[in-house]
């Protein structure tokens, strides 16, 4: 569109009084001072979401003039090349959403404080490294968009923002949780995702109104007590984090529905979560987890809730899996008959695929408890090894059998090896 053609339209939305005006994808890249002639306005669209590039305007800036626009309740400026906001923009008193997203902006006004009828203000996708503290003044505030920019802190004054009820700040570059956030009771949805966060502070427990919190791809090695206190929580997501342990204060989080930990340094999941009655989505894959067994995380988050109820309902049993494996003839059955009868007698007969013997044993870590392993012996003739693979399972103790008088290659000790860490990965040998 030509200067002149915008023109004309300027000039006929003046002469009709026209309260909404949608210039977007008009390739336009400077818009004319007679813009701030249109009195009546109340919309003013100068850019919209698009993958296209050909028509999208690319305003570096806008005219003062702009700060004439009086009745000017909604000015979006999206996915533009803005690199800055007029000082005038404070003269629109009456405006309730401002949109900024997806331009160059690196910082604001200080004017911006003087919109105190704003309501939602979206600066996404810019290059802000700092707000300016007069956004304390914003009182009416309720929606805060900041995600995908370069903030590292906020100004305190951010904690006089009482009306806020959303503020997403994911794709940052905060390193300490901004802690003057805490003091927003009334925040129901908090993004901080994929930011540089270590720690979360003890008062971060007076969020009690958040229901959506998003704290995934941080460094977070812990979580505080406190946060059994977000009562209200329902959407709980800390994925890619260092977590290695929950606190014991999640099974108050009572509204909690779905909780993603996954790929977090966690190796057990404590019991008692079964308690929250209304979790039905439960992430927990690419941990290290011993409990609950990854063949049960594998199934699914109903899987998983079934398997801890059981627990919860039932008592502890001690079983394990050892497994004797080597080259047939080098005396597995023996040493088998060896640890668990204390017996030993030659000329054995082969062991024919499979056998499967009790071993009971008193745990190595506490002399009261008994516990079971169930030994499995497996006939080391070739014919069964293809078949021997589906039997070899993680989180098992095996033993490698072979017979030191015959020759390296009859033992076949790497084939035995690595079909172990195959199948069986990091079980101990």
């Amino acid at each position: 569109m030509t200067q002149e053609e915008l023109l004309e339209i300027i000039q006929e939305a003046k002469k009709n009084k026209t309260v909404e005006l949608n210039l977007s994808k008009c390739g336009i890249t400077q818009l004319p001072p007679e813009i701030g002639e249109l009195k009546s306005l109340q919309l003013l669209v100068l850019g919209r979401y698009s993958s296209g590039y050909k028509d999208r305007n690319h305003f570096k800036t806008l005219p003062k003039e702009i700060g004439q626009l009086k009745n000017l309740t909604r000015l979006y400026v999206i996915n533009n090349e803005l690199e800055e906001v007029p000082e005038e923009i404070g003269h629109l008193r009456n405006l309730t959403h401002l949109n900024l997203n997806y331009n160059l902006l690196k910082e604001l006004p200080k004017e911006i404080g003087n919109l105190r009828n704003l309501t939602q203000l979206d600066l996404k996708k810019n290059q802000l490294g700092e707000l300016p503290r007069e956004i304390g003044q914003l009182r009416d505030l309720a929606h805060l968009n900041m995600n995908f920019n370069e903030l590292k802190s906020l100004p305190e004054e951010i904690s006089q923002l009482k009306n806020l009820t959303q503020l997403y700040m994911n794709f940052n570059s905060f390193k300490k949780f901004p802690v003057d956030i805490t003091r927003l009771t009334h925040l129901a949805q908090l993004d901080l995702k994929k930011n540089q966060l270590t720690e979360l502070p003890r008062e971060f427990g007076q969020l009690r109104n958040l229901f959506y919190l998003n704290l995934s791809g941080n460094q977070l090695k812990e979580l505080p007590e406190e946060i059994s206190q977000l009562d209200n929580l329902i959407y709980f997501h800390i994925s890619s984090n260092r977590i290695r342990e929950l606190p014991t204060g999640i099974i108050h989080l009572n509204n909690l529905f779905y909780l993603d930990i996954s790929a977090n340094h966690l190796r057990e999941l404590p019991k008692e979560i079964v308690r929250l009655e209304k979790l039905k989505r439960l992430e927990l894959d690419h941990n290290p987890l011993n409990f609950p067994p990854v063949e049960i995380v594998n199934q699914g988050s109903s899987a998983i809730m079934d398997y801890l109820k059981r627990m919860e309902d039932g008592q502890t049993l001690y079983e394990g899996k050892l497994l004797i494996l080597g080259q047939g003839g080098v005396g597995k059955t023996c040493l088998m008959r060896r640890l668990i009868l204390d017996k030993y007698s030659d000329g054995q007969p082969t062991t024919e695929g499979i056998d499967i013997h009790p071993w009971e044993i008193t745990a190595p870590d506490d002399a009261q408890t008994r516990m079971t392993l169930n030994v499995w012996d497996f006939g080391g003739q070739e014919i069964y090894h293809a078949t021997h693979q589906f039997f070899l399972t993680q989180r098992s103790l095996y033993i490698l059998a072979w017979d030191a008088r015959q020759e390296e290659e009859y033992g076949r000790i790497d084939y035995w090896l690595k079909t172990i860490e195959t199948f069986a990965e990091d079980s101990p040998i």
